[in-house]
């Protein structure tokens, strides 16, 4: 496990994103450090490779943010890797473990995270979804249709160890005036909840009712019309997105 570890981390510290650098052999991405996700995926399984550990690329289709909620997919647009470690087949994306892109600055910014560092396949599919369903690495397997429709979780999400919010539909379509409600679960101590329509520089207080000791109904009406994403905020940080469309009223 350290010595995956310590190839992981120098991957992901090391190769610069650039959307420009879309070489997909390992040797030539180790020699510029430079690559997009095909590039990191290569070297991460070359690298495992030399020291005996069993590596494999995988192909599919990915959430980056909210906006992806019912996106068409043409073709696989992302790479990452299962890694055999333990005796079993584990998942990793080293790619957004390097940062994130700025789609507006057309840039990295680097900021290593372990949110994508074997994580449970469970948690995994919400984000990543592989061209072959082995990689799912479930007994359960999720369909395409169900991964596009599902809401966007951020890495927060994880991080607090929630369950499935709901709706478990990505896209909500309400009236104007209309309340939107979700469920959250999560052990995690709660001192701030707050919603953000993104895009239009709102931030809601929502009415927070706690159901249970680990549950948490959020409730919150829509005073704009039209199409655009709700942002949930858990003690600061997004955990959760859904696109909206809120129609206005007829009369």
């Amino acid at each position: 496990m350290s010595k995956f570890r310590a190839i992981y981390r120098w991957v992901a510290e090391n190769i610069e994103y650039n959307i420009s650098y879309r070489t997909a052999k390992a040797e030539k991405t180790f020699r510029k450090k430079k690559a997009v996700c095909v590039g990191y995926s290569n070297l991460l399984c070359g690298m495992c490779e030399a020291v005996g550990i069993k590596c494999e690329k995988i192909s599919g289709f990915s959430k980056h943010s909210l906006y992806d909620i019912n996106k068409t997919y043409k073709k696989p647009d992302h790479a990452w890797n299962a890694i055999f470690l333990s005796g079993k087949w584990q998942l990793c994306d080293v790619t957004w473990s390097a940062g994130y892109y700025d789609e507006r600055a057309k840039k990295m910014n680097k900021r290593f995270s372990d949110t994508y560092f074997l994580m449970v396949p469970q948690n995994f599919i919400y984000t990543h979804f592989p061209e072959k369903s082995i990689w799912q690495l479930s007994d359960t397997l999720i369909s395409k249709s169900k991964f596009k429709q599902w809401p966007f979780l951020y890495p927060a999400h994880f991080r607090f160890n929630m369950s499935q919010p709901l709706p478990e539909k990505g896209l909500i379509k309400a009236k104007l005036k209309d309340t939107l409600s979700f469920e959250l679960k999560t052990q995690t101590k709660i001192d701030s909840i707050n919603i953000e329509a993104d895009g239009l520089g709102i931030v809601y207080r929502p009415v927070v009712i706690k159901k249970q000791e680990d549950t948490y109904i959020i409730r919150q009406k829509l005073n704009h019309a039209g199409e655009y994403g709700i942002i949930v905020f858990i003690n600061g940080r997004a955990i959760l997105g859904y696109k909206v469309q809120i129609a206005k009223d007829e009369k």
